[in-house]
């Protein structure tokens, strides 16, 4: 069966591609895929980052009638799902491993900010809350990063509702090992709205935290650092021209990088060891562009992970920047599809590469789905990868085969279009496709028959793909 398919939102059976086998195969090459994990509900994601196995481990929270759940997922190096945990009604967001393999996850539960301590199969080992909610009918404590401390502790930044909900602070927590507290410290003023959104322990111990104060008078709002000691006693604050920050990391000089969001722009500024301004960029277009996270990279510049509106092909896409030590931008690099795609948590792999999380509305087989996405040292994560003169591209909507897999495939021009599936022995299984084709995206799939109609046993296919000049191999694997 084959069809020809607009520019819209396409169903998918499972997930998304797993990889180009090709690239793969290559010892100089990277992984490189584009994931979708999903349960019944909405489900979002908040941080990524590689495990000590090089696979990952993503944060967040799955969105019903019900309210939200905490949620985890740890996938291998290719993405493929290892397992996934829910821990009930909540918040989370921000996961990190531990010394122990295990994770520490923070976020918000029953009003309060929240830990839970889980082992390296995603078993609870013990989960810890923070604050009071005893202002009832307001916006809750939360908790919006966490950080294993040189001590084997942690280091927890979020924020605190104070006196009868008219304004918060931001909040931090320092715990041993079991999560029981050490000291906890409040930082703002009744005249503004305090919020902790990233923390990161520096070199002497202390600690860095960014995020935004905001004027309860007139509602305006300022980017915020404060720096503080290994006791949480305070060494400088300093508020700046962005309108929030949503990450900080120390950098190899001794000052800090910070990104965020400044009038309708990504916001980068980097400052010195005493939180003086030593320059800021803004990036994006027409449109409204958010940065999230920020990383430096091991080239000395640094990578930007956000979503844009003035860029992509949807209503807002995920948003990648690569730049210079100095913030200017050496490439950018956009994904996601015709819908709402959202998020952009990065990390640099141990490849050279990035990891991303976002969640999608554009694939899935839901409102909204968890988006990772694995791309190579240049943002390039293999799929449609095509110049503007438009090149053809294969993707493989179902990598993982339990009823049919949809391929979609798109032409840049008229030209001869050869698909077909092969074991691993490279034995022709079947020829999906072998003719002319005008320009445009198509759709065909694969129900797991061979020529003959007779079903193929269980294991590993490749898709191979040939049109217009380029050659594409995908993955697929039948599950029974």
């Amino acid at each position: 069966e084959m069809e020809r398919i607009e520019r819209k939102r396409v169903p998918v059976f499972v997930v998304l591609i797993l990889f180009n086998l090709l690239t793969v195969l290559s010892l100089k090459a990277f992984i490189k895929f584009e994931r979708i994990y999903g349960t019944d509900e909405k489900d979002y994601s908040t941080s990524v980052q590689q495990t000590m196995d090089k696979g990952y481990i993503i944060s967040g929270y799955i969105l019903s009638h019900e309210g939200s759940q905490i949620y985890l997922i740890k996938t291998d190096s290719l993405g493929d799902t290892l397992w996934t945990g829910n821990y009930g009604r909540g918040e989370a967001h921000w996961v990190e491993q531990t010394e122990d393999g295990g994770y520490i996850v923070a976020g918000g539960k029953d009003g309060k900010v929240c830990l839970i301590k889980v082992n390296s199969s995603g078993d609870t080992a013990w989960t810890r809350t923070y604050g009071d909610s005893s202002i009832p009918g307001i916006s809750p404590d939360m908790g919006y990063s966490v950080q294993q401390t040189e001590d084997g502790g942690y280091i927890v930044a979020g924020f605190k509702v104070l006196v009868d909900g008219s304004y918060e602070d931001v909040y931090l927590i320092k715990t041993d090992s079991l999560g029981e507290t050490l000291w906890t410290g409040t930082y703002g003023d009744e005249q503004h709205s305090e919020i902790g959104y990233s923390v990161y322990q520096t070199e002497d111990g202390g600690y860095i935290v960014a995020g935004n104060k905001i004027e309860l008078q007139n509602l305006t709002g300022k980017s915020y650092l404060i720096r503080v000691d290994s006791l949480g006693d305070t060494l400088w604050t300093g508020t700046y021209d962005g309108s929030v920050l949503y990450s900080v990391q120390e950098t190899e000089d001794g000052g800090y990088i910070a990104a965020g969001i400044k009038g309708a722009d990504v916001f980068l500024m980097k400052v010195d060891s005493s939180g003086d301004t030593l320059w800021t960029r803004t990036y994006g277009g027409t449109q409204e562009d958010y940065g999230y996270s920020v990383y430096q990279t091991k080239d000395g510049g640094y990578i930007i992970g956000g979503q844009t509106k003035s860029y992509g092909s949807g209503s807002w896409d995920i948003y990648l920047i690569k730049t210079d030590s100095l913030g200017d931008v050496l490439w950018t690099r956009t994904y996601g599809g015709e819908n709402e795609d959202r998020g952009g948590f990065v990390q640099q792999t141990e490849d050279g590469g990035y990891i991303i999380a976002g969640h999608t509305g554009s694939y899935g087989a839901r409102i909204t789905d968890i988006y990772l996405i694995k791309t190579d040292s240049l943002g390039y994560s293999g799929m449609k990868e095509r110049n503007h003169e438009g090149l053809s591209y294969l993707n493989v909507k179902s990598s993982i085969l339990d009823s049919k897999a949809s391929i979609i495939y798109e032409i840049g021009k008229r030209s001869r279009v050869s698909i077909k599936i092969y074991d691993v022995q490279g034995r022709l299984k079947k020829i999906l496709v072998n003719e002319y084709r005008d320009s445009g995206i198509y759709k065909v799939e694969w129900d797991g028959r061979d020529e003959y109609g007779k079903e193929v046993s269980p294991g590993v296919y490749f898709c191979t793909f040939e049109a217009d000049g380029l050659k594409d191999t995908k993955r697929i694997i039948k599950l029974r």
